[in-house]
């Protein structure tokens, strides 16, 4: 049983059924927002070079990291959305603090028109065309 105090089901996990070997570059690759592919191709090239440190850090993550779950996000756009709020939680403040100003803003001009008088006049206006 996870007791994870946030709603965030944005992760680090081994991604076997779209990996090759045992889905650490997939898990990588998904976490970050980076293509698979890309992500193997630059593991290959460093373990050219590196060979037992890539190695025991693959095998190490494959023991360390869990395996990622079946239904981890509903949609794409929800796995975009935690991505950003994991990677970038100032960013996603900032949005947010730009989007409640906005809305503020246009209740404000929405409160100002409903309470004029040319607003009353116009409904006034109304109910006599009605009647």
């Amino acid at each position: 049983m996870s007791f994870d105090p946030s709603p965030n089901p944005h992760h680090l996990y081994r991604d076997p059924d779209n990996g090759v070997i045992l889905g650490v570059c997939a898990g990588f690759a998904d976490y970050f927002g980076w293509e698979r592919r890309t992500l193997r191709i630059v593991t290959a090239i460093t373990a050219i070079f590196f060979l037992p440190q890539v190695l025991v850090f693959y095998v190490l993550a494959a023991i360390f990291m869990k395996r990622k779950p079946s239904p981890v996000y509903g949609t794409g756009e929800e796995a975009q959305f935690w991505r950003s709020v994991s990677m970038r939680p100032s960013d996603t403040f900032s949005n947010l603090r730009y989007r409640f100003r906005s809305l503020e803003e246009r209740l404000a001009g929405l409160e100002k028109h409903v309470t004029s008088k040319e607003y009353k006049l116009h409904r006034d206006f109304k109910d006599l065309e009605g009647r």
